[in-house]
């Protein structure tokens, strides 16, 4: 092997090693931002939960009060 085809070679090889390490940060990245959406999404699933149990706990105690004062002579 000349030394201009080994050259050739090993900057080769670094160009390849730069283009796995970008990747590898996009890679990160786009994870990271996937994880940030899913928690934005899992916080709009949990604000509609506490919306829900909050009227639910509203019905129970109107529904208590009535049949409290259902019972009363």
């Amino acid at each position: 092997m000349s030394e201009q085809s080994r050259r050739e070679k090993l900057a080769r090889i670094q160009e390849l090693r730069e283009a796995i390490n970008q990747l590898e940060i996009e890679l990160k990245r786009e994870f990271e931002q996937d994880q940030h959406e899913l928690v934005d999404h899992l916080e709009e699933h949990f604000g509609a939960v506490e919306t829900r149990l909050s009227g639910l706990k509203t019905f129970w105690h109107d529904l208590i009060a009535d049949l409290t004062h259902k019972r009363k002579p």
